[in-house]
Protein backbone atom coordinates (compact mmCIF):
# COMPACT_ATOMS: atom_id res chain seq x y z
CA UNK A 1 0.00 0.00 0.00
CA UNK A 2 1.12 3.44 -1.01
CA UNK A 3 0.64 5.94 1.68
CA UNK A 4 0.77 10.43 1.72
CA UNK A 5 1.71 11.39 5.11
CA UNK A 6 -0.26 14.96 4.56
CA UNK A 7 0.65 18.12 6.76
CA UNK A 8 -2.30 20.60 5.71
CA UNK A 9 -1.47 24.26 6.98
CA UNK A 10 1.25 25.14 4.20
CA UNK A 11 0.45 22.49 1.90
CA UNK A 12 -3.04 22.54 1.14
CA UNK A 13 -3.83 25.92 3.40
CA UNK A 14 -1.33 28.11 1.87
CA UNK A 15 -0.34 31.37 2.28
CA UNK A 16 -0.69 33.01 -1.02
CA UNK A 17 -4.22 31.95 -0.94
CA UNK A 18 -5.14 33.09 2.22
CA UNK A 19 -4.07 36.66 1.29
CA UNK A 20 -6.33 36.53 -1.65
CA UNK A 21 -9.52 35.53 0.35
CA UNK A 22 -9.09 38.07 2.55
CA UNK A 23 -8.26 40.73 -0.21
CA UNK A 24 -11.74 39.86 -1.44
CA UNK A 25 -12.95 39.72 2.04
CA UNK A 26 -11.74 43.39 2.78
CA UNK A 27 -11.85 44.95 -0.62
CA UNK A 28 -14.88 43.09 -2.33
CA UNK A 29 -16.97 42.56 1.28
CA UNK A 30 -20.45 40.73 1.44
CA UNK A 31 -22.65 43.62 -0.67
CA UNK A 32 -21.60 41.06 -3.32
CA UNK A 33 -22.30 38.11 -1.43
CA UNK A 34 -25.31 39.20 0.40
CA UNK A 35 -26.40 35.72 1.42
CA UNK A 36 -23.38 34.86 3.49
CA UNK A 37 -21.24 36.05 6.12
CA UNK A 38 -18.57 37.70 5.40
CA UNK A 39 -16.27 34.84 7.08
CA UNK A 40 -17.44 31.95 4.87
CA UNK A 41 -15.47 33.75 2.09
CA UNK A 42 -12.45 32.01 3.59
CA UNK A 43 -13.97 29.70 5.73
CA UNK A 44 -16.25 27.21 7.00
CA UNK A 45 -17.06 24.90 10.29
CA UNK A 46 -13.65 23.47 9.59
CA UNK A 47 -11.10 25.67 9.12
CA UNK A 48 -10.02 28.02 6.41
CA UNK A 49 -10.52 26.61 2.68
CA UNK A 50 -7.88 25.16 0.86
CA UNK A 51 -6.25 26.60 -2.00
CA UNK A 52 -7.56 25.08 -5.28
CA UNK A 53 -4.39 24.91 -7.54
CA UNK A 54 -2.94 22.61 -4.20
CA UNK A 55 -5.89 20.40 -4.13
CA UNK A 56 -5.75 20.13 -7.52
CA UNK A 57 -2.01 19.14 -7.52
CA UNK A 58 -3.10 16.63 -4.34
CA UNK A 59 -5.60 15.49 -6.51
CA UNK A 60 -2.94 14.48 -9.25
CA UNK A 61 -1.20 12.28 -7.01
CA UNK A 62 -3.79 9.85 -5.38
CA UNK A 63 -4.84 9.56 -8.96
CA UNK A 64 -0.81 8.80 -10.54
CA UNK A 65 -0.30 6.29 -7.16
CA UNK A 66 -3.28 5.37 -5.92
CA UNK A 67 -1.95 6.13 -2.52
CA UNK A 68 -4.39 6.50 0.68
CA UNK A 69 -3.57 9.12 2.81
CA UNK A 70 -2.59 9.66 6.15
CA UNK A 71 -3.32 13.26 8.33
CA UNK A 72 -0.15 14.29 10.19
CA UNK A 73 -1.24 17.94 10.32
CA UNK A 74 -2.33 19.42 13.78
CA UNK A 75 -5.42 19.21 11.82
CA UNK A 76 -5.48 15.39 12.94
CA UNK A 77 -6.23 16.36 17.08
CA UNK A 78 -9.73 16.86 15.96
CA UNK A 79 -9.81 12.97 15.35
CA UNK A 80 -9.85 10.47 12.41
CA UNK A 81 -14.03 11.01 11.50
CA UNK A 82 -13.85 14.94 11.48
CA UNK A 83 -10.88 14.64 9.24
CA UNK A 84 -12.96 12.63 6.87
CA UNK A 85 -16.08 14.22 7.42
CA UNK A 86 -14.12 17.17 6.28
CA UNK A 87 -12.53 15.47 3.43
CA UNK A 88 -16.26 14.25 2.47
CA UNK A 89 -18.53 18.08 2.65
CA UNK A 90 -15.25 19.85 0.81
CA UNK A 91 -15.02 16.97 -2.20
CA UNK A 92 -11.50 16.24 -1.56
CA UNK A 93 -9.11 14.10 -3.70
CA UNK A 94 -8.33 10.54 -1.83
CA UNK A 95 -9.10 8.20 0.92
CA UNK A 96 -8.04 9.14 4.60
CA UNK A 97 -7.45 5.75 6.37
CA UNK A 98 -5.42 7.30 9.58
CA UNK A 99 -3.83 10.20 11.22
CA UNK A 100 -0.73 9.65 12.72
CA UNK A 101 -0.71 9.43 16.74
CA UNK A 102 -1.07 12.48 18.56
CA UNK A 103 1.78 12.70 21.22
CA UNK A 104 0.88 15.95 22.47
CA UNK A 105 -2.60 15.30 23.39
CA UNK A 106 -1.59 12.86 25.90
CA UNK A 107 1.71 13.83 27.39
CA UNK A 108 1.21 17.50 26.97
CA UNK A 109 4.76 17.44 25.13
CA UNK A 110 5.24 16.89 21.16
CA UNK A 111 7.61 14.72 19.41
CA UNK A 112 8.88 15.47 15.93
CA UNK A 113 6.79 15.12 13.50
CA UNK A 114 8.83 12.26 11.65
CA UNK A 115 9.05 10.32 14.66
CA UNK A 116 5.35 10.46 15.02
CA UNK A 117 5.27 9.20 11.52
CA UNK A 118 7.55 6.32 11.91
CA UNK A 119 5.43 5.04 14.97
CA UNK A 120 2.24 5.04 12.74
CA UNK A 121 4.54 3.25 9.68
CA UNK A 122 6.00 0.61 12.75
CA UNK A 123 2.21 -0.33 12.97
CA UNK A 124 1.36 -0.88 9.25
CA UNK A 125 3.66 -3.57 7.59
CA UNK A 126 1.48 -3.62 5.27
CA UNK A 127 3.09 -0.30 3.79
CA UNK A 128 5.15 -0.45 0.45
CA UNK A 129 5.81 3.26 -0.41
CA UNK A 130 5.36 6.53 1.43
CA UNK A 131 5.58 10.21 1.13
CA UNK A 132 6.08 12.64 3.68
CA UNK A 133 4.68 16.24 2.69
CA UNK A 134 5.07 19.11 4.61
CA UNK A 135 6.52 22.84 5.12
CA UNK A 136 8.13 21.70 8.39
CA UNK A 137 10.97 19.84 8.18
CA UNK A 138 11.16 18.12 11.34
CA UNK A 139 11.91 14.34 9.88
CA UNK A 140 13.98 11.36 10.94
CA UNK A 141 17.31 10.86 9.02
CA UNK A 142 15.74 7.44 7.17
CA UNK A 143 12.81 9.53 6.23
CA UNK A 144 14.56 12.09 3.81
CA UNK A 145 14.55 10.19 0.86
CA UNK A 146 10.07 10.47 1.54
CA UNK A 147 10.28 13.72 2.00
CA UNK A 148 9.01 16.48 0.02
CA UNK A 149 9.04 19.69 1.74
CA UNK A 150 6.70 22.79 0.59
CA UNK A 151 7.10 26.38 1.05
CA UNK A 152 4.38 27.16 3.48
CA UNK A 153 3.34 30.37 1.13
CA UNK A 154 2.79 28.46 -2.07
CA UNK A 155 1.61 24.93 -0.96
CA UNK A 156 1.66 21.78 -2.69
CA UNK A 157 2.94 23.03 -6.47
CA UNK A 158 3.45 21.04 -9.64
CA UNK A 159 7.15 20.79 -9.17
CA UNK A 160 6.55 19.43 -5.78
CA UNK A 161 3.32 16.86 -6.58
CA UNK A 162 6.03 15.57 -9.20
CA UNK A 163 8.40 14.76 -6.79
CA UNK A 164 5.84 13.14 -4.77
CA UNK A 165 4.80 10.88 -7.55
CA UNK A 166 8.40 9.92 -8.15
CA UNK A 167 8.59 9.06 -4.71
CA UNK A 168 5.79 6.47 -4.30
CA UNK A 169 6.25 4.91 -7.88
CA UNK A 170 9.47 4.41 -7.95
CA UNK A 171 9.81 5.29 -11.91
CA UNK A 172 10.29 8.09 -14.21
CA UNK A 173 6.78 9.65 -15.35
CA UNK A 174 5.48 8.66 -18.64
CA UNK A 175 1.79 8.18 -19.20
CA UNK A 176 0.45 9.66 -16.21
CA UNK A 177 1.21 13.29 -17.10
CA UNK A 178 0.08 16.02 -14.56
CA UNK A 179 -3.29 18.22 -15.56
CA UNK A 180 -2.64 21.14 -17.36
CA UNK A 181 -3.41 23.84 -15.48
CA UNK A 182 -5.09 27.38 -17.36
Amino acid sequence: MKVVFLDIDGVLNTEVYMRHLFYIHENVGVKEYKAIKASHLYRDEFGHWFDPMAVDMLKWVIEATGAKIVISSTWRMSGTEVMKELWKKRELPGEIIGITPNHRRRTGSSLQRGKEIQEWLDLHPEVTDYVIIDDDADMEPNQKDSFVQTDYQYGLTYQKAFECVSILNSEVLVEKNPPILT
